[in-house]
């Protein structure tokens, strides 16, 4: 097998070695470990006091995540941790799946539900007689995608009021619920509990917890995100304190993982999504074996949130393997010198009409494939400030070889999972504006596609959000003069398009609003029912009734229970003197109706 390609190789089943004598001399076996996976989302390694990161640069004198460093200082810190996306879904799937979104399918977050063919962590522990819970801190993550596979208890956000629902809830929250299961669960047999949280996403809550308030004064995103992560971890002590109390904690597995961090103005970026620069691909990993073996060691061997999977089964003793998997079991050996990870934005191309991310890294080097590829030797260029791909194009070689060997491999089988609109609604409230399903085959990895490369398209990305504010606060002729500059540098645009088209509708300009609606069906890779629909009223507001019925079906097709687009298609019957075809749209609509 090819260097720095994905690898397979017999998962090591370990117990520790003292306590596997001791039951071998008592002719016993040991108590197989309970599982603690903390998934901490949009968490920066820097963010947590035991990476030695911000908190000293913005005044801190004492430890911001002291329960989170505790881990590291009694197990194993992973310096050179990296996510498969910087995306909230996906990189879970890969957390809970062992596989790269190539091979899991889920490509974008809201992107259908995860295929029930992936044999998941909570399923192989349910296996195992493990008792199985999850609580999870956003809508991005909600049992509808699919992560609840194998898990007794799922608890997700739920809104009091559902006129003022953000899709997310605080660690507390969160919290509570893990403590409440713990009290009721049976003591007689290990657990896996995975608890996420969401507090260090965008948009921050400024939380008034004691000890997360210094620096005093300090109003920049750095301070503040910094403040969420401290009272994140000051939760995660709630639940570290019920464990040490039952004796538990010493005995289980216990690992913290983040799904991907956070850019603060990096290479222009703010935020995470479409771009794979380091500042959004690293993060931390930290696991506390049973006993405290091997506490205090520090790792910097390539690891991936695909080795999660694998190292707790290996690591637990469960059956005689992972199968077929990307990841590896990697807490009992260093990965091999020349592992390679690979990782993936289509964010961008999902969203923007931008060229898909996709690349492969390893201690020598990271290569980013798109239509402007890049290589980064993070050895002498940790920031990615040169991009030396014409210099090194013979050693991009091999790194493309690694991507088209897992391109190769087998995928899950894709399944057509509709998603409610209520729950899509819920990512975009929570600043997603790429969400829902993507229909049809995305490009190859190592596509090239004559599209602009997300580098390039940062400023304008930006100017696209000040368009989306401006036309929420009813501005929507200033927004449309930004967004028509967005689109002529970028005419394949699927979001500042549907932007535009809603801000000319507004305004009553029907030509450009059914240019605009036409060139965004046309370049979106999966079109919403919604870009149909507008398409037709808009048609209907020109008088061309009959030309409004193709795209108004379309839209009934895509969602045949929304009874706006059934009242459109039989007023565009109505109109065009075509009443007995609405017949049996009208018989929809009052069933619906009833």
């Amino acid at each position: 097998m090819m260097a720095g390609a994905p690898q397979r190789r017999p998962l090591a089943l370990r117990l520790l070695p003292a306590l596997a004598l001791l039951a071998a001399a008592c002719g016993g076996k040991t108590d197989p470990p309970s599982i603690l996976l903390l998934t901490l989302d949009t968490t920066r390694s820097d963010a947590l006091s035991c990476y030695s990161g911000w908190a000293e640069t913005l005044g801190h004198t004492t430890a911001t995540t002291p329960n989170i460093d505790r881990i590291a200082a009694e197990g194993m810190r992973f310096d050179s941790a990296f996510t498969s996306t910087p995306l909230t879904l996906p990189a879970h799937t890969s957390i809970l799946t062992g596989l790269y979104p190539i091979r899991h399918g889920i490509r974008n977050n809201g992107m259908g539900a995860v295929p029930d063919a992936a044999d998941t962590l909570a399923e192989r522990a349910r296996r195992e007689g493990y008792q199985t819970a999850a609580f999870v801190g956003a809508v991005v993550l909600d049992e509808p995608f699919g992560l609840g596979q194998g898990f007794d208890a799922y608890g997700a956000p739920i809104a009091a009021d559902p006129t003022d629902y953000d899709g997310e809830r605080p660690a507390r929250e969160v919290v509570d619920d893990a403590l409440a299961w713990l009290d009721a669960r049976d003591r007689e047999r290990p657990f896996l509990l995975w608890l996420h949280f969401y507090d260090p996403h965008t948009p921050y809550n400024e939380p008034d917890v004691a000890g997360c308030e210094h620096p005093a004064g300090d109003r920049s995103l750095r301070a503040i995100y910094l403040r969420e992560v401290c009272a994140m971890d000051r939760e995660i002590g709630r639940v570290f304190d019920r464990l040490d109390a039952e004796g538990e904690f010493d005995r289980a597995i216990v690992m913290a993982i983040g799904d991907h961090g956070e850019a603060f103005g990096e290479h222009g970026e703010d935020g995470h999504t479409a771009h794979v620069y380091d500042t959004t691909l690293r993060v931390p990993l930290l696991v506390r074996l049973p006993g405290g073996e091997r506490g205090g060691t520090v790792r910097s061997d390539v690891v991936s949130v695909v080795d999660v999977l694998p190292s707790l089964v290996a690591t637990a003793g469960w059956g005689k393997g992972a199968g077929d998997l990307d990841g590896l079991a990697l807490l009992d050996a260093e990965a091999p010198a020349d592992r390679g990870v690979y990782f993936e934005s289509y964010y961008g191309y999902l969203s923007f009409g931008w060229s898909p991310l996709a690349g492969w890294l390893d201690r020598d080097g990271k290569y980013v494939h798109s239509s402007e590829p890049a290589f980064y030797d993070l050895a002498r260029d940790p920031n990615e400030d040169a991009n030396e791909f014409a210099a090194r194009r013979a050693d991009v070689r091999r790194y493309e070889l690694a991507i088209s060997d897992l391109a190769e491999r087998t995928p899950l089988p894709r399944e057509d999972a509709a998603v409610e609109d209520d729950v899509l609604d819920s990512l975009r409230g929570l600043g997603y504006v790429s969400v829902g399903t993507v229909s049809g085959d995305l490009p190859h990895p190592l596509e090239t596609l004559d599209l602009p490369s997300p580098e390039r398209m940062i400023e304008f990305y930006e100017l696209t959000l000040d368009a989306v504010e401006l036309a929420q606060a009813d501005k929507s002729e200033e927004a449309l003069a930004i967004l028509e500059r967005v689109v002529a540098a970028n005419p394949k645009n699927p979001f500042a398009l549907g932007h535009k088209s809603g801000c000319e509708l507004r305004l009553g300009k029907y030509e450009q609003a059914e240019q605009s609606l036409r060139a965004l069906i046309a370049c979106n890779p999966t079109p919403e029912p919604a870009a149909y629909f507008r398409l037709g009223a808009c048609l209907r507001a020109l008088g061309r009734h009959a030309e409004a019925i193709e795209p108004l079906e379309t839209a009934v097709r895509m969602k045949p229970d929304r009874p706006r687009f059934l009242r459109e298609l039989i007023g565009a019957f109505r109109d065009a003197d075509r009443r007995p075809e609405a017949i049996e749209y009208i018989r929809k609509l009052q069933a619906l109706e009833e």
